[in-house]
């Protein structure tokens, strides 16, 4: 009798530990579902206060429309403002703007100035988003410039090399940022 009741006793035990531990999960769940909506909000504002400019902007004829790197930067902002975590979709649209020696010469100053911080607000999206680029760019921040490659630690290489796949989505975003950056400055300096 002792036996049975000891046995129901651990058995309640056992699952009030198991509803305890399932309350949690959700609870994590939730907040992690939470935190991502936070972290979607704050990029949509981000980019639909600089879209909301770039067509002040244009309303005032102090970026032209008709350009190539107008349709670039107004898709790209939109599709970020919208859907922020499909930010390589926005990599490749930004792709086609001009490089820096050819049609950077009709690129105006302020123009220049959208194209810097939007490359500022894309990289502080991708350290939002991607856990990845995230550490790439903590790398950047922290390792001296003039470092190869190969000199790495065996340990990052490993890590770069695991995420290889998504490696190529951030290698495109980070082309984009930086081209962005190189065409915003290149016409702040012309100016």
């Amino acid at each position: 009798m002792t036996d049975s009741i000891l046995a129901l006793v651990a058995l309640a035990v056992a699952v009030d530990l198991l509803a305890q531990l399932i309350r949690e999960r959700s609870r994590e769940a939730a907040l992690n579902g939470a935190i991502n909506v936070c972290r979607a909000d704050r990029n949509r504002n981000r980019f639909g206060e600089l879209r909301t400019r770039l067509l002040a902007m244009a309303r005032e004829e102090r970026f032209s429309i008709r350009g190539s790197a107008f349709q670039a930067v107004y898709g790209g902002l939109t599709m970020l403002m919208r859907e922020p975590q499909h930010y390589p979709a926005a990599a490749q649209l930004l792709m086609t703007l001009p490089e820096v020696g050819n049609a950077a010469s009709e690129i105006t100053p302020d123009e220049g100035r959208v194209f810097v911080e939007f490359a500022d607000r894309l990289d502080l999206l991708c350290r939002d988003f991607s856990q990845v680029y995230r550490f790439l760019a903590w790398l950047d921040d922290c390792v001296p410039s003039t470092m190869e490659q190969h000199r790495l630690p065996y340990w990052i290489r490993m890590a770069i090399y695991r995420h290889s796949e998504h490696l190529r989505e951030i290698s495109e975003m980070r082309t984009a940022r930086l081209k962005l950056r190189d065409l915003g400055q290149y016409a702040l300096a012309a100016a």
